[in-house]
């Protein structure tokens, strides 16, 4: 990636496991991350990527990148799993956290 397009990237997308309901498949742990310099993945800064937990995240994200927020706003966003309970595996719950690079 070249140093100019990393001046193109307006927000730095933090999407934290808050907590794990069951067993995740994909093998997320609370605290793991996924970090996004939009458009792309931070794959050195983030943990874990599943393709279920991308398909909820990625509305949220995506928003996240271009509407104004207040300062420490943050989202909770759930894997499509439906947990143990429902008949699931695990049931995983993100928190999205936006910061605007300058």
């Amino acid at each position: 990636m070249t140093k100019d397009h990393y001046t193109k990237m307006t927000h730095k997308i933090t999407v934290t496991v808050a907590e794990i309901q069951g067993v995740c498949t994909a093998g997320f742990k609370a605290g793991d991350k996924i970090v996004i310099r939009m458009p792309r993945i931070d794959v050195r800064e983030t943990d874990n990527l599943c393709m279920n937990a991308l398909s909820a995240l990625m509305p949220y994200v995506r928003q996240w990148s271009t509407e104004p927020f207040p300062p420490n706003a943050r989202s909770i966003v759930c894997c499509p799993d439906p947990g143990p309970e429902k008949g699931g595996r695990g049931h995983v719950f993100f928190h999205i956290q936006s910061e605007r690079i300058k």
